[in-house]
């Protein structure tokens, strides 16, 4: 999971959030990891966020509205990646556009 909790272009587009992860699957790179998470504070550049999550390097790439991949490479075997597709679970609103409640 990527949470993005803030794009600043003031400061030259750095993008702060968290990624998590689950325990390993018969699929994982590392079997003897733990589920956890780190947090980033990274600049995007030509439109790709790079952070690590320990030794392994990650790209999250927007591919149009509201369509987001998430792309890793193992670090022991680099040709190895990794690539899942990311949809939002929650966003804010536009604040362009009123929302009015109906009750």
């Amino acid at each position: 999971m990527l949470i993005v909790t803030e794009v600043s272009s003031y400061t030259s587009d750095i993008a702060l959030g968290f990624y998590l992860w689950g325990p390993p699957t018969k699929l994982s790179w590392d079997k003897n990891a733990q589920a956890g998470y780190v947090s980033f504070a990274e600049k995007i550049t030509d439109g790709v966020l790079r952070f690590k999550s320990g030794t392994v390097p990650l790209e999250a790439k927007l591919n149009g509205p509201n369509k987001m991949t998430l792309q890793s490479r193992n670090p022991t075997k680099p040709s190895e990646t990794a690539v899942v597709k990311l949809a939002p679970l929650w966003q804010l609103s536009s604040t362009s556009k009123s929302i009015v409640s109906k009750r």
